[in-house]
């Protein structure tokens, strides 16, 4: 595996940037082959037999930064982005991460303890490895409302969580 990556911090501006460019090659990747049994010895209706290999190979390569903006004490502003590519002979495998996903965050401190922030996410079409069906590209926009709180010896916070207020998404389907 190789990458290369870069932290900067630029505390007068606020800004936060960290970066990745990679390249994993990956080797011995268990695989699994399915298989016609001889006629006689059948066990399952289906008539198939799998076995798991080592030997299957893949190359893995992508980008990732996260860009943190912080315009005021009380705000942040976060972009996530990652562009991946699985080079794999397996189908399964060279479509098991989406080729692009962004989140975008902010995040607000309000007066008297109050928090408010939202997340959208775009996520790239996949497919999970095995068992998965293929789950199409979708956007997901959650908020967040929470209240902080403290008494003698003890802290905690009461939030009010919706997620999906964009309508309905798979992010897995088996």
């Amino acid at each position: 595996s190789r990458e290369i990556g870069y932290l900067g911090e630029f505390r007068q501006m606020g800004l936060t940037v960290d970066a990745r460019l990679f390249n994993e090659r990956l080797g011995d990747l268990v695989t699994q082959r399915v298989y016609a049994l001889p006629p006689g010895w059948e066990l399952l209706p289906s008539n198939q037999a799998r076995t798991f290999e080592n030997g299957e190979k893949a190359e893995i390569r992508g980008l990732e930064y996260q860009l943190k903006v912080r315009p005021s004490q009380d705000t942040l502003v976060a972009l996530n982005q990652a562009f991946i590519h699985i080079n794999a002979d397996d189908l399964d495998r060279r479509n098991s991460a989406p080729n692009r996903s962004t989140t975008l965050f902010l995040s607000r401190r309000l007066a008297d303890k109050w928090q408010v922030s939202l997340a959208n996410r775009w996520v790239g079409a996949m497919t999970w490895m095995s068992e998965g069906d293929p789950v199409s590209k979708y956007r997901r926009l959650d908020a967040r409302v929470a209240r902080a709180f403290a008494a003698p010896g003890l802290k905690g916070e009461v939030a009010l969580v919706t997620q999906g207020l964009t309508g309905q998404y798979a992010e897995f389907r088996g």
